[in-house]
């Protein structure tokens, strides 16, 4: 992919088009159609570092998820508005990781995102306020994947499927049919103040992974991102205790 600079990048998150450069002439596409472009483009050249997909999703996912009262709070909404630089970082680095993991295709697939964030109800909502949102799998979304969330906070009005569930419990998974989901996602589980409370001896792994490898399609994976991110595959995981 041609690179180009952090200008021509630029994309007005109040609006569904985002500015493309074709040579040296720019012009406008929507949002969704663009995007497919970019995703079509990562899978031909198979590159898992590209951060074209972070640029246009997190200004995208910014404006679409902004609230009536964030306005109202003039230095609250600065933050909310600076959580787009963090966010275009964060979903550039795990999709790509999730877009390698999946050769390079999330479209149509399976995602399970366990820990993936709430709106409130937590701990880690309630300390971090909007960043520990579900924002990976809102991304998933628009990108055309099959996200189920899992996760302990409030997930009522989002557009994927969720399950209120506490993940450090044996069986947690149990509503998952075996051999139904291409991925799995734990991100950030190992420094989540709310999970160090539930899990206080860190068993999250040894309690997770038989559940994961049965959920598991032949040929998946699950990323675990916490100091480091580890992306194994279905017949590496350990089960045993």
């Amino acid at each position: 992919m041609e690179k180009i600079s952090d200008d021509q990048k630029s994309i007005n998150p109040l609006t569904d088009t985002v500015p493309v450069v074709v040579g040296l002439v720019s012009e406008e596409l929507p949002f969704q159609e663009k995007l497919t472009e970019i995703l079509d483009l990562i899978k031909e050249e198979k590159d898992p570092d590209n951060v074209f997909v972070g640029n246009i999703l997190a200004p995208k996912l910014i404006s679409k998820y902004e609230r009536p009262e964030d306005r109202l709070d003039p230095e609250k909404y600065k933050k909310y508005k600076k959580e787009t630089n963090s966010l275009r970082d964060k979903l550039s680095l795990v999709l790509g990781k999730m877009l390698e993991a999946t050769d390079f295709e999330l479209r149509g697939k399976v995602v399970v995102d366990l820990g993936c964030g709430s709106t409130g109800g937590t701990y880690d909502a309630s300390m971090f306020g909007r960043s520990f949102e579900p924002w990976i799998s809102r991304a998933l979304v628009e990108i055309g994947a099959k996200p189920i969330g899992f996760d302990v906070g409030n997930l009522d009005g989002e557009e994927f499927e969720h399950h209120h569930v506490d993940i450090s419990l044996p069986g947690a998974l149990d509503i998952l049919p075996d051999d139904s989901a291409d991925l799995f996602l734990a991100s950030l589980l190992l420094d989540s103040p709310e999970m160090g409370e539930r899990d206080p001896l860190n068993k999250i792994r040894t309690i997770l992974n038989p559940q994961i490898k049965r959920v598991l399609k032949d040929g998946g994976a699950v990323i675990w991102r916490d100091s480091r991110t580890e992306v194994i595959k279905k017949e590496d995981i350990p089960t045993s205790t």
